[in-house]
C-alpha cells in the first residue's frame, strides 16, 4: 500500500499535469494589483512547470484560463490589444497581461512618490488670494481645474507645461478658454483674456512664459516625457538610506552625418550593460548612418543555450553641457526598455535657492548609455545631495535624479523582481521557483521498488516498520551547494 501510494503520487506524470491545470483554473481574488500580480506570477509558474513536462501552453484553453481570471478593470484594455492585433494566442495574451499589469504598478508608484510629501508641499504653497465678487470665476476660482488642490490653475507645478494642461483639460472635457466642464470653447460666454497674450484663451494654457510659473522654469520642458498621472510632482521620505539607480535624463541627439537632423528624447544610463542601444525606430526617423553590424551571443535567465543576435551598428551625436558633443557608435534595437519612472528637475537646477522637488513621470527611454560611453556621460564623483532621499548627479547630459532606497526598495526586497513578493511570502515564490528549469522525470519502475521493499523490509527491536530505498544519482541536475543549504 505504501508503495502503490508513493507511486500514484510521484510516478504518474499525467496526475501531476492534471494537478497543474486545476492550479490555472483555481479562482484566485484580483481586486487589487497586489493579488492580481500574485495570480500572474502563480499563473506563469504553473505554465513553466507545465511546460517542464513538455506540454504546449499556447492553446485555447490555457487562453480561457487566464481571460477567467482576470479583473474587470483589465478586461477591457485587452479586448482593445485583441481587437487591433493581427495575430493573437494565449502567449500574446500572456504578454499583453504583463504588460498592462506594469503599467498599473508604475502608475501606482507615482501616486506614493507623489503622496509622500504632500505635507510639505502645502506648507511651502502661497496663501489663496481673495478676489473682488465681480471678478471673471473662471479666471480666479482657487481650485486648481488640472489636479483639484486649492490654488490657481496657473500656479498648478502638477501639470507646469502647456502640452500637460492641455491634454488634462481634454480629457477632463473642459473648455480651453474658461477651463470649466458642460461646454466647449465654441460657446463658451466668458469674456476674460489671457493675462500674457490678450488672446481668447485661458491664462493657464497660454503657450508663452506664464507670469505665475517660475522663472527658473521654462513652459515646454520636458517634452519627451509622459506623465499618466494627474499628480506627479514630488517625493519624499525620512528613509537614510543610500542613494537609488534612477539614471534617467532627456537628451538631445543628432544625425553623425547631419548635424540638422536632431531629437529630444529620454536616455537611460546602465552601467550593467556592456553596450549602449538606441530604439531602430528612432534611428530610422533620424536617417542615423549604419557604420557597421555586430553579432552578440546573448544568455537570458533559465536558458541553457546563449541566443545569437545581429545588431546595427549606428552613429550619432549626443549633445552636452557647455556645447560640447560626444561621437557615438550604439546598437539598433527594436525595443530599448519598457517604460520606467523617471525624474526629471530643471536644467538651471543650480540657480534654484529653495529646496528642489523633482517631476516624477513614466516615460519610455529610447536610448540606453551602457558602460562602453558611461564614464563620458557621468563623470565620477559629481553628486550633490538635495536632502534624505535625493541627489543630482551633474552628468554631461544633465542633471539626473536619485533617488534614496527604502526599506521595501532594497537589494533583499528585489531578490525576485519578477514576482515582487513581500518578505512574508518569500517562501512559497522562492520554491516554486525553484520547480522551473528542473527537469525531473519520475521513473515507474514499481517491480524494482517492490523487490526492493520486500527484500529490506523488517522490523526493529520496538516494533517499528523499516525499510531501506535505492540511491538515485541525478546526474541531470548540477551540485549546487547554495541551493542545498537553502533548501
Amino acid at each position: 500500500a505504501v508503495v502503490d501510494t508513493l507511486n500514484r503520487k510521484y510516478g504518474d506524470k499525467e496526475i501531476l499535469s492534471l494537478t497543474l491545470h486545476r492550479r490555472l483554473r483555481a479562482k484566485h481574488d484580483t481586486s487589487t494589483i497586489k493579488s492580481t500580480r500574485e495570480m500572474l506570477d502563480d499563473f506563469e509558474c504553473v505554465c513553466k512547470q507545465l511546460e517542464n513536462l513538455g506540454e504546449n501552453t499556447n492553446t485555447k484553453e490555457i487562453e480561457t484560463d487566464l481571460y477567467e481570471k482576470l479583473p474587470d478593470w483589465m478586461m477591457k484594455d485587452v479586448m482593445t490589444q485583441r481587437a487591433i492585433a493581427e495575430q493573437w494566442s494565449a502567449n500574446t495574451l500572456r504578454r499583453a497581461v504583463e504588460t498592462l499589469l506594469k503599467i498599473e504598478e508604475n502608475s501606482e508608484m507615482i501616486k506614493r512618490l507623489n503622496l509622500a510629501n504632500d505635507n510639505t508641499r502645502l506648507s511651502r504653497r502661497n496663501p489663496p488670494n481673495h478676489h473682488v465678487a465681480n471678478a471673471a470665476p473662471a479666471r480666479h476660482d482657487t481650485r486648481c481645474a488640472f489636479c483639484d488642490d486649492n490654488h490657481r490653475s496657473e500656479e498648478c507645478q502638477v501639470a507646469a507645461t502647456k502640452p500637460d494642461r492641455t491634454n488634462i483639460a481634454k480629457e477632463k472635457r473642459l473648455c480651453l478658454r474658461c477651463l470649466k466642464p458642460g461646454h466647449s470653447y465654441r460657446f463658451c460666454r466668458s469674456t476674460a483674456k489671457c493675462d500674457n497674450c490678450q488672446n481668447r484663451h485661458h491664462t493657464a494654457i497660454c503657450k508663452g512664459r506664464s507670469r505665475h510659473l517660475p522663472q527658473n522654469q521654462a513652459a515646454g520642458q520636458f517634452s519627451a516625457v509622459n506623465t499618466n498621472t494627474q499628480d506627479a510632482s514630488t517625493y519624499s521620505s525620512s528613509s537614510k538610506s543610500r542613494p537609488g539607480t534612477m539614471y534617467t535624463a532627456e537628451v538631445k541627439i543628432s544625425n553623425a552625418a547631419n548635424r540638422n537632423i536632431s531629437r529630444t528624447t529620454v536616455a537611460f544610463c546602465d552601467s550593467g550593460s556592456t553596450f549602449s542601444y538606441i530604439n531602430a525606430e528612432l534611428a530610422t526617423s533620424m536617417n542615423l548612418p549604419t557604420v557597421g553590424s555586430i553579432n552578440l551571443s546573448l544568455s537570458t535567465f533559465g536558458s541553457t543555450t546563449p541566443l545569437t543576435k545581429k545588431y546595427d551598428v549606428k552613429r550619432l551625436i549626443l549633445h552636452l553641457k557647455n556645447g560640447k558633443t560626444l561621437e557615438m557608435d550604439i546598437l539598433s534595437t527594436d525595443t530599448v526598455v519598457g517604460p520606467m519612472i523617471t525624474a526629471q528637475i530643471p536644467t538651471n537646477w543650480r540657480n534654484y535657492t529653495g529646496s528642489l522637488e523633482p517631476h516624477f513621470a513614466e516615460a519610455e527611454p529610447k536610448i540606453l548609455i551602457g558602460a562602453d560611453h558611461l564614464d563620458a556621460v557621468i563623470p565620477p564623483a559629481n553628486m550633490f545631495p538635495i536632502n534624505d532621499t535625493l541627489c543630482i548627479i551633474d552628468s554631461e547630459v544633465g542633471p539626473i535624479v536619485r533617488v534614496a532606497e527604502t526599506a521595501s526598495d532594497s537589494v533583499a526586497a528585489r531578490a525576485i523582481t519578477a514576482f515582487a513578493v513581500t518578505q512574508e511570502d518569500w517562501t512559497p515564490n522562492l520554491w516554486d521557483l525553484e520547480a522551473i528549469g528542473i527537469t525531473d522525470k519520475p521513473a515507474n519502475n514499481v517491480e524494482e521498488v517492490q523487490r526492493i521493499f520486500n527484500e529490506t523490509y523488517r522490523k526493529d527491536d520496538t516494533g517499528r516498520a523499516v525499510v531501506s530505498w535505492p540511491f538515485h544519482d541525478l546526474t541531470g541536475i548540477k551540485p549546487d551547494i547554495g541551493l542545498c543549504k537553502k533548501r
